[in-house]
């Protein structure tokens, strides 16, 4: 199920004549972005549902978010001439799993859409999804500098529907995780080789083994040769420089076991 977020506004400011055209292109743009043997109807409204066959929840959840991606970054423009970015927010369900029937499928799908509107629009949910448990919980910490790459994986994870949350000193993670009282619990943590105050390698010995046991820790490397130290004391994993923010979500999809 999906929904285009804010849309009323879109009416009120630009009118319903506008609100249509943005209905038609979204509707071409998701029949040109599935498979010839999928199925794009409009529900109703701002909705629209997308039925995939042959493939799982957890690879219709990624190919919603690549094709929510390519959405948000295309310019609309108006009757007037105005550009308009508009997103959606959509929720997943798979059968048989989640519902037998059309109607069960709908409302666990609408379920979840509900949930990733709560959680803030412009992002996919799967009806499995659930929020990191108990308090100061989130699914990944990033530890990196203020750059267009660090940014966008920000977002490529928000997307999904990770709870992140961004810290650019190694200091303050080290402080926020390992303090008296943590502020921050991750389940995994995502560290940058070089920081503002130190590097990932520096970073990932005051964490120490026993809380690397418990926040799986995957280093972005633009050093080939580091590979083995981060490995050696306790990184879960690694990436290499230059990436693709996919790429990372996959790896984080395989620390958070699936």
């Amino acid at each position: 199920m999906l929904d285009l977020d804010h849309f009323k506004q879109v009416n009120d400011e630009y009118g319903h004549l506008q609100g249509d055209r943005v209905l038609r292109q979204f509707a071409q743009f998701l029949k040109q972005k599935v498979r010839s043997g999928d199925v794009v109807a409009r529900w109703g409204g701002e909705e629209f549902v997308v039925g995939m066959y042959g493939i799982d929840r957890a690879a219709g959840h990624e190919r919603l978010a690549e094709i929510l991606e390519e959405w948000r970054s295309m310019s609309l423009e108006s009757l007037s001439g105005d550009l308009l970015f508009v997103t959606f927010s959509a929720g997943i369900a798979q059968y048989p799993i989640d519902g037998t029937n059309l109607q069960m499928l709908y409302r666990t799908a609408d379920a979840a859409l509900y949930r990733a509107k709560l959680a803030g629009r412009d992002r996919v949910l799967s009806v499995e999804w659930q929020p990191p448990g108990g308090e100061n919980w989130v699914d990944v910490l990033l530890v990196a500098p203020d750059d267009d790459t660090t940014r966008a994986l920000l977002q490529a994870l928000e997307t999904r529907g990770y709870q992140t949350r961004w810290l650019q000193s190694g200091k303050i993670a080290v402080d926020q995780l390992k303090g008296r009282s943590p502020q921050v619990k991750a389940r995994v943590l995502l560290l940058a080789e070089q920081l503002e105050d130190g590097d990932c390698v520096d970073l990932l010995k005051r964490l120490g083994v026993k809380l690397l046991k418990q926040t799986l820790a995957i280093a972005l490397l633009n050093r080939p040769d580091l590979a083995e130290s981060v490995k050696s004391i306790g990184a879960f994993d690694y990436v290499l420089m230059p990436f693709r923010p996919a790429v990372i979500v996959q790896r984080v999809r395989q620390a958070l076991g699936g």
